[in-house]
């Protein structure tokens, strides 16, 4: 066998085991990115959970999101209450978007938290915190806010919501 025949099959196996490789390569990124955004979704719901939770559990923030809503005076420790809870949801939604920006989440799954923010947005209390405190935000994120603000009517309405439904007059 001369050393040229010899030299030439050893670098076709050289050049198999380096595609192979490759294509190995290549499937463990695949699994890892897959692992990495499911871990960040898993991440952002419970987050979001986190914040709703305050609010469910909170006697203290209903109230002052219910007298929002019905558009009583709050008082100065109710008015505190439901700042921090505002800003609590907010960054829990910037960190969202800023997730998806990322591309760690589809374009499907913004969709349906952007529907999230959509919603908050028509809650008094949420939009006035927006208007206050909005240079507190990343811009992209603003930019974001700002889009969704022009899509929602000048007179929001929350008939989906059960939780933001105003009392009816008898």
């Amino acid at each position: 066998m001369n050393w040229e025949a010899v030299s030439a099959i050893g670098q076709v196996v050289g050049a198999v085991a380096v595609v192979i490789s490759l294509v190995y390569l290549a499937a463990q990124i695949r699994d890892n990115t897959r692992s990495t955004r499911s871990a960040t979704r898993q991440s952002i719901v419970d987050s979001i959970v986190s914040v709703n939770l305050a609010m469910a559990q909170s006697d203290a923030i209903a109230r002052a999101l219910r007298s929002n809503l019905d558009g009583r005076p709050l008082a100065p420790h109710e008015a505190l209450q439901q700042l921090a809870h505002c800003y609590a949801c907010m960054r829990t939604w910037e960190n969202v978007h800023f997730q998806y920006r990322s591309g760690m989440l589809s374009d499907e799954d913004w969709s349906g938290f952007r529907q999230n923010v959509k919603a908050l947005m028509q809650v008094p209390a949420f939009r006035d915190f927006w208007e206050r405190e909005r240079e507190v935000f990343s811009q992209a994120f603003r930019r974001e806010v700002t889009a969704v603000l022009r899509e929602i009517p000048a007179s929001p309405v929350l008939e989906r919501s059960l939780l933001f439904e105003k009392k009816r007059a008898p």
